[in-house]
């Protein structure tokens, strides 16, 4: 192998071993994150406060949306809508996750209840942001 050939293969040699240190940060940090999310739910669950516990929960499923884990995140989901009970913002904002992951696994018609579901919702308590 000649000189320049060396040169290039140090070089990947050193951007992969860069790039393996930057992705195992990103890991931890994910990590860590989810660890704090999950600690704030079974401390809402220890002192039976149920918005800290719908929050949690919807925290959760928003961080699962995000990374693409589809069942975690529609459990969560669901998680929050039995505790929370009445019919605004929120309940929109719940069902509307809902449905947007349904429709990102193609599940059309169970996606097409729940945004049928928020849109009335949301047009009965007048809240005009949740019809988008």
């Amino acid at each position: 192998m000649n000189l320049k050939g060396l040169f290039l293969l140090c070089f990947f040699l050193t951007q992969a071993v860069a790039n393996a240190q930057e992705n195992d940060a990103g890991l931890q940090e994910m990590d860590s994150l989810i660890s704090n999310l999950k600690e704030t739910l079974e401390l809402a669950e220890t002192t039976n406060d149920s918005l800290e516990k719908i929050r949690a929960h919807i925290q959760l499923a928003d961080f699962y949306k995000k990374m693409g884990i589809a069942n975690e995140a529609i459990q969560h989901y669901y998680q929050a809508l039995e505790i929370h009970k009445p019919k605004d913002t929120i309940f929109v904002y719940i069902e509307n996750n809902i449905g947007a992951v349904n429709l990102s696994l193609k599940h059309y018609e169970t996606a097409k209840e729940y945004l049928n579901k928020s849109l009335q919702i949301s047009e009965k308590i007048n809240f005009d942001k949740g019809k988008a």
